[in-house]
């Protein structure tokens, strides 16, 4: 299973390259010395989750990124669908934790991500979800490309 999952985020990986997702070794080289550790991306996005910071969850995503958070039924391409999404929890933010990573790779600047979450809507049960990420190198930081979010049941 974990094999099946690694090859399906490749694919993810390089169906992202194949669309228009390119880092020149000139960027990527010039990027080194400020980028931060793949496996930091998930605490940074769920840290701003968790404080109900549109502003600073934008500024983690790439300008065309497609976001498909499967328990919401919501697809949202790009930085307004994204904002609009995350901008009707700033008053009211869920509190979200990583629980764990369970693959990270780099393939020469475009990353792979999945792994567990717990997200806690205020008044509601907390739900254990499942992230897939595909994140490329823009503007010498890590920015997401395609996320998919979905809850695992607890059945």
């Amino acid at each position: 299973m974990r094999n099946l999952f690694v090859a399906l985020l490749s694919t993810l990986a390089v169906t992202a390259c194949l669309s228009g997702v390119s880092v020149t070794a000139p960027a990527m080289a010039a990027a080194a010395s400020t980028l931060i550790d793949l496996r930091q991306a998930p605490q940074l996005w769920a840290d701003a989750a968790t404080a109900g910071d549109t502003a600073e969850l934008l500024k983690l995503y790439s300008k065309e990124a497609f976001v498909h958070v499967v328990f919401t039924e919501d697809e949202l391409h790009g930085h307004e669908e994204i904002g609009g999404y995350y901008a009707q929890y700033e008053k009211n933010p869920p509190k979200v934790t990583i629980v764990r990573i369970d693959e990270a790779e780099n393939f020469g600047g475009v990353g792979v991500l999945s792994g567990l979450a717990r997200v806690e809507f205020h008044e509601q049960e907390p739900m254990m979800t499942h992230f897939s990420t595909v994140l490329k190198i823009e503007d010498g930081q890590w920015a997401i490309q395609l996320q998919h979010i979905a809850r695992i049941d607890s059945n």
